[in-house]
């Protein structure tokens, strides 16, 4: 297998490549990872964690709501317990960029994966779920920890 390690985070593409080479963030540790969808003993294989780049950080899907206020109590406990935000001018406006977490409504082609896929009535397609985002290094900071 080749590996070109680029920005770009490990998605849907990576996981039912076919190919030999792989240039996402993941290093080649996802690549063509459900290709196959049984491990040895006929159990199915878990899918790796959705991920995301925003600014300079990767953060990792933490759970889904169905209001913005339960994502809200969800990343407003991680901000609370670890202060990483810094305040940059970016573009015209004013962000804080490396926050511990994150909420925002699902976007229409996020709205394809399938663990969003069933979550939203045909008739109120405006009404999409609210994702949680928490930075990965916090994750795997808490894993390593417990």
């Amino acid at each position: 297998m080749t590996l070109e390690l680029t920005t770009t985070t490990c998605n849907e593409a990576c996981w039912r490549a076919k190919e030999e080479s792989c240039s996402c963030s993941c290093g080649g540790r996802n690549h063509g990872c459900l290709k196959q969808a049984f491990d040895a003993n006929g159990e199915a294989l878990p899918r790796p964690p959705r991920q995301m780049r925003k600014y300079d950080h990767v953060y990792t899907l933490h759970s889904i709501h169905s209001t913005g206020g339960d994502a809200w109590r969800v990343t407003h406990a991680y901000k609370n317990a670890h202060h990483t935000a810094r305040g940059e001018y970016r573009g015209r406006h004013w962000t804080l960029v490396g926050e511990a977490a994150f909420d925002a409504r699902a976007t229409e082609s996020q709205m394809k994966w399938e663990e969003l896929k069933g979550l939203v009535d045909p008739e109120r397609k405006w009404k999409r779920p609210y994702l949680a985002w928490v930075r990965s290094d916090i994750l795997e900071a808490e894993v390593a920890n417990a």
